[in-house]
């Protein structure tokens, strides 16, 4: 059993990981092609990558000590014979003909390691056939297609990693890993009695796309920082080409990154009447309160509340210094002012981003949002007979 338990140990410690990575990705994909981030749908995805980091887990794991050769000896390496283990056992002990020798069949590692593999890719099957939408022959072919996978991870010793394989390429398991995922497609719906159809899922999510949730706004943004960080990036490295020994335009233009973000937003905006590259992705617009692309004088308005309280009270609090010594004539009052300002700003803004995230209303306007007369709609193409409902 602890053969089997410590891959899945390792699956655990790995699985948030992997999905902190695979996060961001798709939920933009599930924004851009269905415009809402529905949980059931995560939780199958989710549970589908923990399956198949499991499985290749449990096909390479325990790895062994690459600088003992002698780990490498045991393996055949290669078993292109089907079944051949299993008529070594019956040579070897002969047909079970009694109940007692059909038990000690049935505990023999010969039969326990052919039943691993069949189990193996049952749940490949179904998730195949359930979520995937596939159908037989589909299954039948990526079944193998997953072995195959596995059985050439073996024969490689790991992609080279390792001097030899310590696993034989063996043809039962590619047999036994596509009877798995077979057994998996015709049992799946029996087994998904309780869960609601694919096809409800999507019908779900779409219905879902006319609401503009905070993951959703935050997205976007992300999408549209990381562009200006790419940008930004980039003209730090060809400055620093250019001039190695003089970098004031890089230092400034790092220092006023966030400042450049939201004017790269308001240029988006003000160009696309409501949309950023990021929103865009998303499926969502900026508009009036009609539902109408913005004005100029709107958008600014919008823009330059935002930077306010992100920006302009931190840049109004590390410039508070010279400003204290000249009004104030070194006394504190205007730096701690300055300072207390920006922290009231701050805290005021992600409480009502973390209000937000908790709240049922999540789609309620910010306040620069209410006093520029601006929100962010979605614009996702819902099939008209959502539309009509």
């Amino acid at each position: 059993m602890e053969v089997y338990l410590i891959p899945i140990s390792a699956a655990l410690l790995w699985f948030p990981v992997l999905a902190a990575v695979i996060t961001l990705p798709f939920a933009l994909y599930e924004y851009h092609k269905y415009g809402s981030l529905p949980w059931l749908r995560t939780l199958v995805v989710y549970t589908f990558i923990f399956y198949m980091l499991a499985a290749y887990f449990l096909i390479i794991l325990p790895l062994p000590d690459g600088s003992d050769p002698t780990l490498f000896s045991f393996a055949r390496h290669f078993e292109p014979i089907p079944f051949n283990n299993l008529a070594e056992y019956v040579e070897k002990s002969g047909m079970p003909a009694s109940a007692s020798a059909v038990f000690a069949f049935f505990k023999s590692p010969t039969f326990l390691q052919l039943a691993f593999n069949v189990l193996m890719t049952v749940p490949f099957g179904v998730y195949l056939r359930y979520y995937f939408k596939r159908s037989f022959l589909q299954t039948l072919l990526l079944s193998f297609g997953l072995s195959l996978f596995y059985e050439l991870t073996q024969i490689t010793a790991l992609y080279g990693i390792y001097p030899a394989p310590y696993r034989t390429f063996d043809a039962d398991d590619l047999i036994c890993n596509t009877l798995g995922g077979v057994i998996g497609f015709l049992v799946a719906p029996g087994l998904l009695f309780f869960l609601p159809r694919r096809e409800a899922i999507d019908e779900s999510a779409v219905r879902g796309s006319r609401r503009v949730t905070l993951v959703r706004r935050m997205c976007g943004t992300i999408v549209d920082a990381f562009l200006v960080g790419m940008a930004a990036a980039a003209i730090e490295v060809v400055a620093m080409l250019l001039s190695p020994h003089d970098t004031p335009f890089v230092s400034f233009f790092l220092l006023h990154l966030p400042s450049i973000f939201f004017v790269f937003q308001w240029a988006c905006a003000v160009i696309s009447h409501g949309y950023t590259p990021g929103k865009r992705l998303c499926h969502l617009r900026i508009a009036d309160e009609n539902g109408q692309p913005p004005t100029f004088r709107r958008l600014t308005l919008r823009y330059v509340l935002i930077w306010c309280q992100l920006c302009g009270t931190q840049i109004f609090a590390i410039n508070s210094g010279a400003l204290n010594d000249y009004f104030m004539g070194g006394t504190k009052f205007v730096l701690f002012f300055a300072v207390l300002a920006a922290e009231v700003f701050w805290f005021s803004f992600f409480f009502e981003m973390v209000r937000k995230f908790f709240s049922k209303e999540s789609g309620r306007p910010f306040w620069y949002e209410r006093m520029s007369k601006t929100h962010s709609v979605s614009v996702f193409p819902v099939p008209d007979s959502e539309a009509t409902t």
